[in-house]
């Protein structure tokens, strides 16, 4: 997609997306900082075993790590990677099924931040399915604050 646009020589700004390769004016957010904000967060409220799932690989965000941890928390993150802890789309379906295994791990968890917010809400899904509660049992953060994180019966941590 975007070597086609380079080649038609029509004018284009990235949003949210770096294309390797494509020397371009970008706009995107800073996904380090928000990553920091959601794990100091967590941190913050006592939380010590912490979780991360991310989306595709050929995001950039998830690629670099951008949503991760940032390089400070590593000790506090747990990599799930080797668990299956990054999803192929960014849906709730994917972070239902990420976050039913992840859920099934023997290391237990007590707080997830996860790459965007609807693979949160898959996440949420998978976490109430055998009875845990939100933020009882488990803390939950997404990313992007999308507008059905901020529903009633959702109530989402998430960072924006």
């Amino acid at each position: 997609m975007a070597k086609l646009l380079v080649s038609s020589k029509t004018p284009f700004i990235p949003v949210s997306r770096l294309w390797e390769g494509i020397e371009t004016s970008y706009v995107t957010g800073d996904d380090h900082l928000g990553a920091r904000q959601a794990v100091e967060h967590l941190i913050a409220l006592g939380y010590k075993r912490i979780g991360f799932i991310g989306g595709p690989a050929a995001v950039q965000s998830t690629t670099i790590a951008c949503r991760r941890t940032g390089r400070s928390f590593k000790s506090t993150v747990l990599s799930l990677r080797k668990n299956g802890s990054v999803t192929r789309t960014f849906t709730q379906a994917a972070g239902w099924e990420v976050g039913r295994r992840t859920l099934s791990l023997t290391v237990w968890l007590t707080a997830i931040f996860a790459a965007n917010d609807v693979t949160s809400l898959g996440v949420l899904q998978a976490a109430e399915a055998p009875g845990l509660s939100v933020p009882k049992d488990l803390s939950l953060v997404g990313y992007d604050d999308i507008s059905y994180a901020s529903l009633p019966r959702i109530q989402l941590t998430t960072i924006t």
